[in-house]
């Protein structure tokens, strides 16, 4: 027989953390200025199994992509209802952002996320989306023992996008402005 657990309005509103107050202007990272949250990729440790899967071809591209943009890091933590006795730990993810300029004026967008604190895997149910300006999903995935949520996509100097990343009832959003 199975249960529905309902959250209080008071537990659902502790468990949402609000977007970034400020979006984070990405164009300033191609300048060389950064946001004091976000770290150089170098700096994380990404467990070894994941990178042990993949072929050699597959990690030169990801580095000559890397190599040609600025990449930074950001660790998120989601708090599945702040209640102690949920038995639902504290998760924190790995949002790995890169801007790159394209030929045509455009930038190339790609955005990642893994698992931190020796997983392996992500979550199960974990739900990452891609929004737009007016906050409606244009991307999304969800894990199903994934190893990592990848996006990629281009935009304009001066579009807003977001990233939101999903479970149990817990949310968290990072706002950006190419």
């Amino acid at each position: 027989r199975a249960s529905t657990v309902v959250p209080t309005k008071k537990a659902l509103l502790s468990a949402h953390q609000p977007a970034t107050t400020q979006p984070i202007k990405l164009s300033r990272w191609l300048e060389g200025t950064l946001e004091t949250d976000w770290q150089p990729v170098e700096k994380l440790l990404i467990p070894t199994k994941i990178m042990a899967f993949r072929s050699i071809d597959q990690l030169q591209s990801q580095q000559e992509h890397l190599l040609s943009g600025v990449s930074r890091f950001k660790i998120l933590e989601l708090n599945p209802l702040l209640d102690s006795d949920n038995g639902l730990p504290k998760l924190s993810l790995a949002l790995i952002l890169n801007i790159s300029p394209l030929a045509n004026g455009e930038k190339d967008i790609s955005v990642k996320i893994y698992p931190v604190n020796q997983n392996t895997y992500l979550p199960q149910g974990l739900e990452v989306f891609v929004l737009n300006q007016q906050e409606t999903p244009i991307m999304q995935a969800q894990a199903h023992h994934t190893e990592t949520i990848e996006f990629r996509f281009s935009g304009e100097e001066g579009e807003y996008f977001s990233i939101k990343a999903s479970l149990h009832n817990c949310n968290r959003v990072e706002t950006f402005v190419i």
